[in-house]
């Protein structure tokens, strides 16, 4: 399947396990690049591996409180920073 994906960028919030991982890893598949992001960073970090060399994407791993307003505003930021877009 061809989602047009190549050049777009995806956040996913709780991807460093279960549904949330795998649909990272489904839509780096398809082509984009991922920020998975998540409470736990050894967790994070080892998912945004895996899922690039499954992949072949560039995938970062950001950690955040979605509980937190400013942390979710600082992940929003360095996404756009690590990712190179601005929209």
């Amino acid at each position: 399947m061809d989602l047009q994906l190549k050049g777009k960028v995806a956040l996913i919030a709780g991807g460093s396990r279960g549904i949330s991982k795998a649909s990272a890893t489904q839509l780096a598949q398809e082509g984009a690049d991922i920020v998975v992001a998540a409470r736990t960073k050894d967790r994070l970090d080892a998912a945004a591996t895996e899922i690039a060399g499954k992949t072949g994407r560039k995938v970062i791993g950001i950690v955040v409180n979605t509980g937190v307003d400013a942390s979710v505003k600082a992940m929003g930021e360095q996404a756009i920073a690590a990712m190179g877009h601005t929209e």
